[in-house]
């Protein structure tokens, strides 16, 4: 079983957005501080988006694009992996390298 995109907890996971893009344990700045100071001002309505789509999957198309405009999408503008900060994510958008999974499965 794998965990392809890893969003497990969006109540939880969206909050820390504005912190890996410019609070990280590596000390690297991937956005300005005004796009980090508006992902911050985001957050508490993108985490009641959130919270309002556990209980109601009505409320998800609207709580996912508003926390992703909000949230991830300017992280993903910097082009650096979400999933290790210290690399570009390089052609593939998933920042994935599916060749020795491919290899493997036919």
């Amino acid at each position: 079983v794998g965990v392809g995109n890893g969003l497990t907890d969006p109540v939880i996971q969206y909050q820390y957005y504005p912190q890996m893009a410019n609070n990280n344990t590596y000390d690297i700045k991937c956005v300005d501080e005004d796009t980090y100071d508006k992902m911050v001002q985001h957050v508490p309505s993108c985490t009641k988006m959130a919270e309002a789509c556990q209980l109601d999957d009505d409320a998800c198309t609207t709580a996912q694009n508003y926390c992703n405009t909000f949230e991830t999408t300017p992280y993903y503008k910097t082009g650096l992996n979400p999933y290790d900060i210290r690399v570009p994510c390089g052609e593939d958008p998933l920042c994935y390298d599916f060749s020795n999974i491919d290899t493997y499965l036919n």
